[in-house]
């Protein structure tokens, strides 16, 4: 499973469920709900019920059963954060990481980092979330995906852009070689924002530009809170 996705992408697995059953249905209704937590967390919710409905296990084999119910958890608690039920969040988030690190699954431990950095930036904890999305990024290193892993780098750099530039800067510089090979949005829009947040006292109008082009991107990839936060700094650039 991805860490975002398309719209389009999207769209292509929502006329899969009508023909799906069992483990097969519950492992696209808990992919849909992923991709959808900041897209539409009302019908993303709404997909959690359902899934969480049908699981059994019966349906699914213990090992699949702890990867899926992780994956909900983790869903459920990334929106909690963003709607501010914090409570919720955590204990979601806690149990979300207990189930995949019994499961040994490196991408799911190094998601629910990047979720806990969601959760620390709604609560105005910056520390917090520039340490939990380090730990994505440790975590990502262990077995992942180049674009897991420098999705997890980048959002670590636009946070750090807002307290240490200097190093921000100089961590942007190394992943922008590597990240040259990529056209994924969400990526692309952690860069633009990261260089839109590094110009933002010294050059003003370019600033705003990247920051558009950020909120733009994130708006893409289903990334709605950076989407958000992107075109409210582009309008105090101008």
């Amino acid at each position: 499973m991805n860490l975002y996705a398309l719209s389009d992408e999207i769209s292509h697995l929502h006329p899969e469920l009508s023909a799906l059953v069992g483990a097969a249905k519950i492992e696209v209704l808990a992919s849909l709900a992923w991709y959808l937590r900041q897209f539409d967390s009302h019908a993303s919710l709404a997909l959690l019920d359902e899934a969480e409905r049908l699981i059994t296990s019966d349906t699914l084999s213990a090992d699949q059963y702890r990867v899926v119910s992780s994956r909900l958890l983790l869903t459920r608690a990334e929106i909690a954060a963003l709607t501010r039920d914090f409570e919720l969040a955590e204990q979601s988030l806690l149990a979300a990481r207990a189930g995949f690190v019994l499961q040994a699954d490196v991408a799911g431990e190094g998601d629910s980092y990047l979720v806990e950095s969601v959760l620390a930036l709604e609560q105005g904890d910056m520390k917090r979330a520039l340490s939990a999305s380090k730990s994505a990024f440790s975590h990502f290193e262990q077995g992942c995906e180049l674009l897991r892993i420098l999705l997890a780098q980048a959002w670590h750099i636009y946070l750090l852009a807002f307290s240490e530039p200097e190093r921000a800067r100089e961590d942007l510089m190394l992943l922008l070689v590597s990240a040259n090979e990529f056209k994924d949005p969400a990526l692309t829009a952690l860069i633009a924002a990261a260089q839109a947040e590094l110009l933002f006292s010294t050059e003003v109008a370019r600033s705003a530009v990247l920051y558009s082009q950020a909120s733009e991107l994130a708006q893409q990839a289903g990334l709605i809170r950076l989407a958000i936060m992107a075109a409210c700094n582009a309008g105090v650039a101008l």
